[in-house]
C-alpha cells in the first residue's frame, strides 16, 4: 500500500507572513515601535516536510545577473529537523518586493531521507501580498514564471516593471501546465493542501488541480535532467522559462536559437501518466497522496476531505492494477511515458523513458533485465539508466555485427538495490552509431547471484511486450 513514506520534495513550501511588534513594553515612542515592527515569516516545509533547508529573503534588484543578491540576504533561516522555519524576518521599513528562495545543499526530505530533486526554489513577495495573512506558495512553478520574468527583463527594468512581467508569466504558466483547462488555477495564490481554508469542493478541487500541476511538471523537470545537455532540474527550469518567454511556446528554441536540452515529447507527456520521483505515486493518485499527507501535516481535523466530488482528468495511460498471485499476469504493466515501442533510431544524442513496475522481493541481491532489441549491434550504442542510478551500458559484448537490421535478446544485470518494489523510471539513450529500437523488456529478481544455467530461481517478474 503507498503510504506518506513514500513522498518526495516536490518543491512545495508556504509561509505566513505576519506583522508584529519586536519591540518590547510600551513606553517607547511611536516611532521607536514602529522600528521595531518586522514582518515575521513562519511555517513549514508542505509535502515532503524539508528538513534543515535555507530560507532566505532577498531585496529584488535586477542590477544582479539572478536579480537579487545571493550573498546579501535580509533575513536568513533553517528549517528544524522537523521541517519549522523560526526566526526568519523583513523589517518593516524594508520596501517590498522580495525574493525568497528555499533549498539548499543540506536539505533533506523527511519522508524519503534524500536530498530534494529541485536544488533551489524561488518566488516573489509582493506589497499586496504581504495584507490578510496569506501563504506564500514557493514551488517550481513560481520558479519558472520567475526566471521567465528574468528572461523578459534587463538590468534597466524596475522593481515595478518586473512584477508586471511575473504577472504576466503566471497565466502562461497556468495554463501550460494546467491539468485540466476547465479548473482554474493561480501559481501564486491556489491553495495546494486540504485545511482549514478548504473547506469547499470548489477550494479542494483548485487544491489537487494546482498540486498534481506542480508535480507533473516536477517530474517532467526531474526527467529532463536526466538528459545529457541538464546538469540538473534547475538548469532545466531556467531553459525551459527560456524557451516559453521567448515566443509563448515550449519547442526548443528561443530567438530562432536552440536551447537544447528540451525533449518536447517529455514536456507534453501525459501529466497523469507520470510518476512523482522518489515515490510509488503517480500524479493520478494525488488525491491519496493529499489525503494521507494530512496526519503528517496535522491538518486532518481541520476540514473533510471531500473526495469523492473531486473530478480529475482520465489519464491518457492505461494503468492496469496489479494482478494477484495465480493470475496468468501477476504483475501490472507500465505506464509509457513516450510511444511505444521505443524507436531510438535518429541522430544521436537522443533518449526516450518508461516507467515498469516490479514486485522485489525482500531478500533480492540481483536483478536480471532480458530486452529484445533490434539492430543491437554496436557495443557502445547507449545506456540504460534505471531510477537514476549509475548507467548501464547497451549493449556490451552482446552488440555484434550479426544483429544489424535484426531482433536480438539481451539480458544486463544490476544489483537489486538499483530496483524500487513498485515503480521504476527507465531511461534510454541512443549515444553512438545509427541507434536501435527496444521492443520488449523484462525484469526477474534473484535472491543469490545468478546461477548457472538455471533461471527458474526467478521469485518474481515484471515484463513488457511491444512487438506485434
Amino acid at each position: 500500500m503507498k503510504s506518506i513514506g513514500s513522498l518526495y520534495f516536490a518543491g512545495l513550501f508556504a509561509v505566513s507572513l505576519l506583522l508584529t511588534a519586536c519591540g518590547g513594553g510600551g513606553s517607547g515612542s511611536d516611532k521607536a515601535s514602529a522600528a521595531s515592527e518586522e514582518i515575521q515569516i513562519v511555517g513549514a516545509g508542505i509535502k515532503g516536510p524539508l528538513a534543515f533547508a535555507d530560507a532566505n529573503i532577498y531585496q529584488l534588484d535586477p542590477s544582479f545577473p539572478g536579480f537579487y543578491d545571493p550573498n546579501n540576504p535580509i533575513s536568513s533561516a533553517m528549517t528544524n529537523a522537523s521541517a519549522q522555519i523560526t526566526g526568519l524576518s523583513v523589517p518593516a521599513n524594508t520596501q517590498p518586493p522580495y525574493v525568497l528562495t528555499v533549498g539548499g545543499n543540506l536539505a533533506i526530505d523527511l519522508n524519503t531521507g534524500k536530498a530534494p530533486v529541485i536544488n533551489t526554489l524561488v518566488t516573489v513577495i509582493t506589497a499586496d501580498m504581504l495584507t490578510g495573512n496569506r501563504p506564500i506558495y514557493t514551488t517550481p512553478l513560481t520558479t519558472l514564471a520567475f526566471h521567465m520574468a528574468r528572461h523578459d527583463s534587463t538590468s534597466a527594468t524596475s522593481t515595478a516593471q518586473f512584477v508586471a512581467k511575473l504577472r504576466d508569466a503566471a497565466p502562461q504558466v497556468s495554463s501550460l501546465f494546467a491539468i485540466d483547462p476547465a479548473v482554474n488555477i493561480d501559481i501564486f495564490s491556489s491553495p495546494l493542501v486540504i485545511d482549514s481554508s478548504t473547506v469547499t469542493v470548489t477550494r479542494q478541487e483548485e487544491a489537487v488541480h494546482h498540486r498534481a500541476a506542480l508535480e507533473a511538471f516536477a517530474a517532467k523537470a526531474f526527467l529532463l535532467s536526466q538528459l545529457p545537455e541538464n546538469s540538473s532540474a534547475d538548469e532545466v527550469i531556467d531553459r525551459l522559462a527560456m524557451d516559453l518567454q521567448s515566443d509563448g511556446v515550449i519547442d526548443n528554441t528561443a530567438n530562432g536559437s536552440t536551447i537544447g536540452g528540451i525533449n518536447t515529447t517529455i514536456v507534453f507527456s501525459d501529466p497523469m501518466g507520470l510518476t512523482v520521483p522518489n515515490t510509488n505515486y503517480r500524479v493520478s493518485d494525488i488525491k491519496t497522496l493529499m489525503s494521507e499527507e494530512r496526519t503528517l501535516l496535522g491538518t486532518s481535523t481541520d476540514s473533510e476531505f471531500l473526495v469523492s466530488e473531486i473530478t480529475l482528468p482520465v489519464s491518457e495511460t492505461t494503468i492496469p492494477e496489479p494482478g494477484t498471485p495465480g493470475d496468468s499476469n501477476p504483475v501490472s504493466e507500465p505506464v509509457q511515458v513516450v510511444t511505444m515501442p521505443i524507436n531510438l533510431q535518429n541522430t544521436a544524442p537522443e533518449e526516450a523513458s518508461l516507467v515498469l513496475t516490479t514486485t522485489k522481493p525482500a531478500d533480492a541481491t540481483t536483478a536480471t533485465i532480458n530486452i529484445g532489441a533490434f539492430d543491437a549491434d554496436h557495443s557502445n550504442e547507449g545506456e540504460l539508466i534505471i531510477n537514476g542510478n549509475t548507467p548501464i551500458s547497451l549493449f556490451g559484448i552482446q552488440g555484434v555485427s550479426s544483429n544489424n537490421s535484426v531482433s536480438a535478446n539481451i539480458t544486463l544485470t544490476t544489483t537489486a538495490s538499483y530496483w524500487n518494489d513498485g515503480e521504476n523510471t527507465l531511461l534510454f539513450r541512443h549515444t553512438s552509431s545509427g541507434g536501435f529500437i527496444i521492443e520488449d523488456i523484462s525484469v526477474s529478481f534473484q535472491s543469490a547471484p545468478i546461477p548457472a544455467p538455471s533461471p527458474e530461481i526467478s521469485l518474481s517478474t515484471a515484463s513488457l511486450n511491444f512487438g506485434g
